[in-house]
């Protein structure tokens, strides 16, 4: 019997370990960034898609806020937009000092 007279070769199996790790991390850090790419788009077309009652709801939002309209007028009670009655009370306000 003999033994082998060559030594292993550490250089290569460092090597070749390296290189998997590197490989391996990779394909790793490209999966993670696909799946997040992917869940996004996902997201944002889920949340692109606004249902006919949300875009009734707001509109109705928006007609509260921007319009003219009698509330009561024995009682002189008007509604006025938001922005106007915020305009008239900083005027009010400017003109009390």
């Amino acid at each position: 019997m003999s033994y082998e007279k060559k030594d292993v070769n550490v250089g290569k199996i460092v090597g070749y370990t390296l290189a998997a790790v590197v490989i391996l991390t990779a394909i790793i850090i490209f999966l993670n960034e696909f799946f997040i790419f992917q869940v996004e788009g996902i997201k944002q077309e889920r949340d692109s898609v606004v249902s006919t009652e949300l875009r009734e709801l707001r509109a109705a939002e928006e007609e509260t806020l921007n319009s003219y309209k009698a509330l009561n007028a024995d009682k002189n009670k008007y509604q006025i937009p938001i922005d106007r009655a915020m305009k008239l009370l900083a005027d009010e306000a400017y003109a009390k000092q």
